[in-house]
Parts: C-alpha cells; structure tokens; sequence
C-alpha cells in the first residue's frame, strides 16, 4: 500500500511532490513541520543518506569531538561516516548542527551512487562536465562528483556556480528525489 503522509507547510513550496515522496519512502522522518525554506544541517542530511540506503551501526565510533552519542543523528553520521559517504569538517570536528553545502551533498550523493547505485562516470563525457567546472566556483575536491551528478541529469551546469552555497531542505529534497525516484 501507498503512504499518503504529507507535510502541512509543504503545501506551498515548489518542492512540495519531493518532499512528501522523501517522507513516503521514510527518507526523511515525520515531524509537525517540514520547514521547506530553512537550512539543512550535516546531521540531518547524514540521516537521509542512512535511511534512503538503510545504513545503520550500532557499533561504529565517531573521532569527531562535537557528535555525542545522544545526538539525535549519531546513529546516522556513524554508518554514512562508516560508509566511506562523509568526513568531518575536520580530522575532529563534524559540525553536525552546521548547515550542508551544495557541493558537500554533491560529494556525499556521488559517493553514494558509486557505492550504492552502481554508478561510474564516463571519463570521456566527465571531461566535458569538468570543463565546464573550471570556470565556477567549485573546490577541487568536489569537482568530480559534481560532474558526475551533472553527467546523470541530476544537476545542471548553470546552477552548480552556487557549489558554496548552503541548501534549503526543498532544494535538497527535489534532488535528492531525481537520485531515489
């Protein structure tokens, strides 16, 4: 059977259809509000990563200082940081109630479609994507799974100029549905 669960405060957001599939699908977790507009945090996204791949550790310890275990996202960092999908701000640090980048969920989401979704860019076509990059502002660090991204459809070469930019929860969740649709 079909979920029907729906966000009351999604109903005007241009990402309303993502963001009520995502909570159908227990991506993200039913709570009074969705909050559309508001910042996604590391945290969070870490739990979206662990629920849409069904990671979870009971086991796994964090090295990062700033991430208890009776942080409500621990379980979530531990098995996506586990996973190989995420790092640490720093060496130390998580920063698990900061705000994720456009070019950290990129990173994130390309690890995982490697790991997951069998996924592998074309070396060929990720050059012309690359290119495109150069002129953007885009860390090296990001550059290859922002390619790869681009290479799948899943962003476009016009918006990846905001790479450092932090993302709202209805971008991050439109897509996160192109990933997981």
């Amino acid at each position: 059977m079909k979920s029907k669960k729906s966000f009351s405060d999604a109903d005007n957001s241009w990402a309303k259809v993502e963001i009520n599939s995502l909570l159908n699908k227990g991506i993200v977790s039913q709570t009074s509000k969705f909050e559309p507009k508001a910042l996604l945090t590391r945290g969070e996204f870490a739990s979206w990563i662990a629920n849409a791949y069904g990671l979870q550790t009971k086991t796994a310890s964090l090295p990062f200082k700033d991430v208890s275990k009776t942080n409500a996202n621990y379980d979530a960092i531990a098995a996506v940081y586990s996973q190989g999908l995420i790092k640490g701000k720093t060496k130390n640090s998580f920063d698990p109630s900061g705000y994720i980048t456009e070019q950290e969920m990129a990173v994130i989401m390309g690890h995982a479609l490697v790991a997951f979704g069998d996924k592998q860019s074309n070396v060929k076509t990720q050059s012309k994507y690359l290119s495109s990059l150069k002129s953007k502002e885009v860390a090296s660090w990001a550059e290859s799974d922002m390619a790869l991204l681009m290479e799948l459809g899943m962003t476009g070469s016009t918006d990846v100029g905001k790479g450092s930019g932090f993302v709202t929860k209805e971008t991050a969740a439109a897509a996160f549905a192109k990933v997981y649709s």
